[in-house]
């Protein structure tokens, strides 16, 4: 064989082992989220924007995660139209809803379909709706991962089921360090996508487009998303594995956001514990109840698209004051401002409005509250990354923390 032809059977060797490899990888869990957002059904799609283009007020409820996956997105739906939980405190009743507003929506979320405290609101919701012959005005939609549920069965008796894929069973087989890096831990894969339908959702409202522009809206917006992942894990490395080794040490972690951040908080507190309490420490949320002062070397992690709302600069001074001590991560959409330059570590996010994409844009110091921005959504993705990297970051110390382990720490009374 001559040199020529010997060089091109290698390098097509090369090229099918290189090719065998790339598929034989195993993709990260930001990808399967897009993976399974890109699996929706068109139809139903199109039945729930439609639904909620002719609502007059939106009932929104879930548990745990996804309930503040489903709110990150929704919240910023207020702006537009009424939208309530029956978490308000305020909360009317759903016989005082239908009442006051012509044409009502119930949305729920729940990945497994089993819910108990969903499926409950649903069955009353079904029940009265027919019982006072309101069908044709109050209608329900369900987005789980498994249709033929509970949960899924009831709904669509009185409206429809949006299917959104999660993690599925063949992760279960894998070592946690491959499973958490590249499926996520738990219900990630659900919840993230269910966000980012959330959140297309309001911006195909807000902007009056169809099924076609949340789809486009999606494509740009997953781009931006793994940027931004990249730019924080990657290209601030070393700021980014600071605070992966500070969240690893015993000490707690205390998170504080307002409206849409306050959302993105409860959902990432809520991950964080299941690391932490595994650990022996503990995660709150600012302003609950039960949240203590931050001790000495604490870290607090404060969100503001602006990094000027006066509440979260308050929560800064008193954190950072000589007898709290407390260390700071300000998770920011404007380089320029009194959190992002104060705080001891700073992740600022490219976080262009719908209306901006494509112009450069580092945000504003001062939001509408009404304005669609995804900000949230991008803080919740970039977020996401941080337990993975703590549980790896402890594999690799020889500290493992199997997901049986974190399950312990997660609440089965919904």
């Amino acid at each position: 064989m001559k040199i020529g032809e010997k060089i091109k059977t290698y390098t097509k060797l090369i090229k099918k082992l290189i090719k065998k490899m790339s598929e034989e990888k195993t993709p990260d869990y930001v990808q399967r989220v897009i993976d399974n957002f890109s699996k929706i059904d068109n139809k139903e799609l199109k039945y729930l924007l439609d639904e909620v283009k002719n609502a007059d007020c939106i009932i929104i409820y879930g548990a745990g995660r996804s309930f503040y996956a489903l709110c990150v997105g929704m919240s910023q739906m207020a702006g537009i139209k009424s939208v309530m939980s029956p978490e308000d405190v305020g909360f009317p009743g759903i016989k005082r809803v239908c009442e006051k507003y012509e044409k009502v929506l119930l949305l729920v979320a729940s990945g497994s379909g089993t819910t108990k405290t969903v499926i409950n609101l649903v069955e009353d919701y079904t029940q009265f709706v027919f019982e006072a012959k309101i069908s044709d005005r109050a209608k329900l939609v369900a987005i789980t991962s498994t249709p033929k549920s509970e949960l899924g069965e009831t709904a669509k008796k009185c409206g429809g089921v949006l299917k959104l894929e999660g993690r599925t069973k063949d992760a279960e087989e894998l070592t946690a360090r491959d499973r958490f890096k590249g499926y996520g831990i738990m219900g990630d894969q659900f919840e993230l996508a269910l966000l980012s339908l959330s959140q297309r959702i309001v911006e195909a409202v807000d902007e009056n487009k169809d099924v076609d522009y949340i789809l486009e809206r999606a494509e740009k917006q997953f781009a931006l998303i793994r940027k931004n992942i990249d730019d924080i894990t990657i290209n601030k490395k070393d700021t980014y594995k600071k605070i992966i080794d500070i969240m690893a040490e015993p000490h707690s972690i205390t998170l504080g956001g307002l409206a849409h951040g306050s959302f993105v908080a409860s959902m990432n507190a809520i991950r964080l514990m299941h690391i932490k309490r595994a650990l022996g420490d503990e995660v709150f949320v600012c302003g609950r109840e039960n949240t203590p002062n931050p001790r000495f070397r604490d870290l607090v992690i404060l969100i503001s698209y602006s990094g000027e709302t006066p509440t979260i600069k308050a929560w800064f001074d008193a954190f950072k004051d000589k007898q709290i001590g407390a260390r700071v991560l300000a998770i920011a959409g404007n380089q320029d401002s009194y959190l992002t330059n104060n705080a001891d570590y700073q992740f600022i996010l490219e976080t262009p409005s719908p209306r901006l994409v494509g112009k450069k844009t580092r945000g504003s110091p001062i939001v509408r509250r009404k304005e669609v921005n995804s900000f949230y959504e991008i803080a919740a993705y970039v977020m996401s990354t941080i337990p993975l990297s703590i549980c790896e970051d402890l594999e690799n110390k020889g500290i493992k923390l199997p997901e049986y382990l974190l399950k312990w720490y997660h609440t089965n009374i919904a």
